[in-house]
Parts: structure tokens; sequence; C-alpha cells
């Protein structure tokens, strides 16, 4: 436990598990390319960086941690990733990391998310992210389904534009349970308005509104 640490450091250490708990003033932490595996945070109310990429941790939980505004947590071997109760976090980069699903939500001041070079990430959940304006996600070749708000859709579409097939919706109808539809077919834009044909080139990446009596949402083709 520590009552003060203006700056703290664990970067290249042979340090396994590290536990910080009832810090009443702790500032920028960083376990920067550390070999640590294991990590506890528990009430440090002032705590408002946390730079842990490059380090060994496999399963990283934050919960509760009111100050704390940029996070860097990428590398090696995380594969999970939670995190809850940080209301004034802005900035986030997980990048060249191992998980296969990655869920962010309620994160009401992130404004800056950068998940750049996760070779395995498959799915996405990025909901209620209110404040974000900035989004990278580039090298990401696998990533096939991402579930977001309508207003984030613009933004995510056109940062992953460049893999094929990739489904974008907001309804996220394959983790909420329900029926589920596949729609199959061309889209392609009738330039000469004598309807659609094999000279008309085709328009991928189209956001579709879809809507029934209780829903709305949108799904961006392939």
């Amino acid at each position: 436990n520590a009552s003060i640490c203006d700056f703290c450091a664990f970067s290249s250490n042979t340090i396994n598990y590290l536990s910080i708990s009832n810090s009443n003033k702790f500032n920028p932490l960083s376990l920067y390319d550390s070999k640590i595996k294991e990590i506890e945070l528990n009430n440090l109310p002032d705590l408002n960086e946390l730079n842990i990429n490059g380090s060994e941790i496999t399963k990283l939980t934050l919960n509760n941690l009111p100050m704390i505004s940029w996070l860097s947590c990428g590398g090696k071997g995380l594969v999970d990733l939670s995190i809850t109760n940080v209301p004034n976090l802005e900035t986030l980069i997980t990048t060249n990391s191992k998980f296969k699903n990655l869920a962010l939500s309620n994160l009401p001041s992130l404004s800056s998310l950068n998940i750049e070079d996760n070779s395995n990430l498959e799915f996405s959940y990025l909901k209620n992210l209110n404040a974000l304006t900035t989004f990278k996600a580039s090298n990401c070749p696998k990533l096939r389904y991402v579930c977001t708000d309508s207003k984030l859709i613009d933004l995510v579409s056109n940062e992953l534009s460049y893999i094929p097939f990739l489904k974008i919706d907001t309804l996220c109808t394959t983790s909420s349970g329900g029926n589920f539809y596949t729609l199959n077919g061309q889209i392609k834009l009738d330039l000469d308005n004598n309807g659609c044909d094999e000279v008309d080139m085709a328009y991928p990446y189209l956001k579709i509104k879809i809507n029934n009596e209780i829903d709305t949402g949108y799904i961006i083709s392939g």
C-alpha cells in the first residue's frame, strides 16, 4: 500500500504479480514492457494514467477508477479486457493484443480509441460511447462483426472499409438472442437509370436502415 506516489514505473523488471491498493495520491503508473502477469488495482481514487503496454498480462479488469483518463494496455498475451466504472477515461489504446472479442460500453468520456494490429479480433461491441470522435483500427484482418450505436456507424465503417464482408449494425442480434436472418444479394448503382444489369457498378458498404414495429437499426452491406 502507498500514501503518495507521484510517478511509479515497473518497466523491464522480473516482478510477476503486483497489487496496489488504498492510495490516497497515485498518479501515472507505468508497467511498460514488464514481466508482470497479474495486477490488482483497488481504491486508487487519483490514478489518472496507466500504461501496461507490452507487459505479459493476459487478463485485465479495471473497476472503479474514477480519475483515470489515459490507458494503454496492448501487447503480447492480453486476451481479456474488462473496463467498468471509469467515467473519465478519454483515451484507450489496446493494440497488438490477442483477444478475439472486445466489448466496450458505458464509457461516457472516451473520445479516442485505438485497436490497431489486433490480428485475432473477430467481434467488437462498442456501445454507449457518446464522446467517441477518433477511432483507429487498421490491421484487424479477422474482424467480421461490429455492433455499435447508430451515431458511430459512419466513423466505424470509414475506418474499417478495408475489410471485405464486414458486418456493422446496431441491433446486436447474434449476441442478444432472437431470430437471426441473412439477406443475400448484390447492391448496384444504376447510373443510366435503366434497371440494374451486368454493366452497372457494385455499391459496397451501403448504410441500410432496418426497422419493424418495435426496433430500428442500421447495417453496413458487405
